[in-house]
């Protein structure tokens, strides 16, 4: 009796280490997940301040110095981006002077992705504005027949247009700006990134006015 008297607070006090043991671990994984929830959280919240970064393969018009910086997430077989584009052009026009306006390409759609690359080809001849246009005009004809006598008719080197629909690195600047978009939370097209203020999809005119006139004093 003696003997086994002896085992019994032994057992005890290794059933005791055990469960402190997986009170301890229990406790440094709710520790690790609340650091790591805090983190996520900080993650997605802080990248609702993020604004894009302007990089060498962005179509873009304006003045380069301006403190308005107009971002535009955009696919041309979307619809409403065909319908904003006339209140795009027109921005354009009458803030030339006053605002920087960036395109980034975000082909959604399916089968979108082509007219994009067609799109950055045409702007490695600096015609890109003139080919968004006549995309946006013809969201039913976009296939490689039209892309190749839209570049001819508006005067682009053929060759040097085919070379550029096949280059990888064509199709690493869309992925590019699509991946980034992913990483803004941008979830539609046409969206906007007005300096630090987001529009997700159509704006009309006049509202679209009234944010860069806005940004124009806060940035004056």
């Amino acid at each position: 009796m003696s003997h086994e008297y002896k085992k019994v607070p032994w057992l005890f006090i290794i059933i005791l280490i055990i469960i402190l043991i997986i009170f301890l671990i229990t406790l440094i994984k709710q520790a690790l997940n609340f650091h790591e929830s805090n983190q996520l959280r900080d993650f997605f919240s802080n990248l609702n301040e993020q604004t894009p970064v302007m990089t060498s393969h962005n179509p873009r018009k304006g003045n380069e110095k301006a403190k308005v910086i107009i971002y535009e997430f955009s696919d041309f077989k979307c619809t409403y981006c065909a319908e904003m584009n006339s209140v795009v052009n027109k921005i354009i026009n009458d803030y030339q002077d006053q605002v920087l306006f960036v395109w980034k390409q975000y082909p959604l759609a399916a089968n979108s992705t082509a007219s994009a690359i067609a799109a950055q080809c045409a702007n490695e001849q600096n015609k890109f504005w003139e080919y968004k246009d006549i995309l946006f005009q013809n969201q039913n004809s976009q296939a490689e027949i039209f892309f190749q006598q839209t570049a001819t008719g508006l005067g682009l080197d053929i060759n040097k247009f085919q070379a550029c629909q096949q280059s990888d690195d064509t199709a690493d600047d869309i992925d590019d700006d699509i991946n980034e978009g992913f990483l803004l939370q941008v979830d539609a097209t046409p969206y906007f990134f007005i300096n630090d203020v987001r529009v997700s999809g159509y704006i009309n005119y006049q509202d679209f006015k009234n944010i860069i006139e806005q940004e124009l004093v806060v940035n004056s």
